[in-house]
């Protein structure tokens, strides 16, 4: 994925190949091609450049005018497969295989997620920090929920099952769209891709939800305004990831 500086000057990316950080306009500043990554964020006061490392764990790089080549760190973890970074620059979110970590982007201090003991895939933070969602299911039906954390009060408001008590979804991608609604992607567990898939908007204020596609979804991205959301399907028949969608979320149309 790739993501902007708050000045508009520069941004990073990361790729299977690497991560790379490059002005708008002119060369690369730096690149690190060593290993994988599956997600990379900017400080928004332009302080430092994170990255999940595919292997597990991630990368800081310390960033300022005349560092040249940034100072680089490893925040060791297991292995990552969900990340979002607080807007505010606080703290990283990493969906791992063994649960979720809060990681302090300051002291790089990290503290596991009670509530999840297995692999989580689905992580977002949202917008304005005050909140964060975590869903797994991946190896286990007791851990087929949504919750949802006030990260000020670090307790959680409200839980979500895509199909209920009793159901085993993986839930496999979550976004915020407002301060009270969120996208949640999940399957059914029980059948093969590409049966099971939903998409669905929950309001965790009203405890109430609507479906909105019914397709595997395993990455999303929701615009800054929460009127439309990238969508990234599974490949039918594959591991692969395959075709990507706008989803207008307002009406549901993709």
């Amino acid at each position: 994925n790739a993501t902007f500086h708050p000045d508009g000057q520069w941004m990073a990316a990361s790729t299977s190949a690497g991560v790379v950080m490059v002005p708008v306009a002119g060369d690369r500043i730096f690149a690190e091609s060593q290993h994988q990554f599956r997600g990379v964020a900017l400080d928004p006061n332009g302080q430092w450049l994170v990255a999940l490392l595919n292997g597990g764990g991630l990368v800081r790089w310390s960033l300022s005018p005349d560092n040249g080549v940034p100072p680089r760190e490893e925040i060791t973890l297991p292995k990552g497969y969900g990340f979002s970074a607080d807007p505010r620059g606080r703290f990283c979110l990493v969906g791992t295989m063994m649960g979720a970590f809060i990681v302090d982007m300051e002291t790089h201090a990290y503290e596991k997620i009670e509530e999840f003991d297995k692999a989580v895939f689905a992580v977002a933070v949202s917008p304005d920090g005050r909140k964060m969602a975590i869903g797994g299911g991946q190896a286990s039906p007791d851990e087929s929920v949504v919750r949802v954390w006030d990260v000020d009060t670090d307790e959680v408001i409200a839980e979500y099952r895509p199909r209920g008590a009793g159901a085993w979804d993986i839930i496999s991608a979550v976004g915020f769209v407002s301060e009270d609604e969120l996208l949640v992607a999940s399957h059914d567990r029980t059948v093969d891709v590409p049966e099971g898939g939903r998409l669905e908007l929950w309001n965790f204020t009203r405890a109430d939800s609507r479906l909105l596609w019914e397709e595997n979804v395993i990455q999303l991205s929701v615009s800054a305004d929460g009127q439309q959301a990238v969508l990234v399907d599974w490949l039918s028949g594959t591991a692969l990831k395959g075709p990507v969608s706008i989803l207008d979320i307002p009406t549901g149309r993709v």
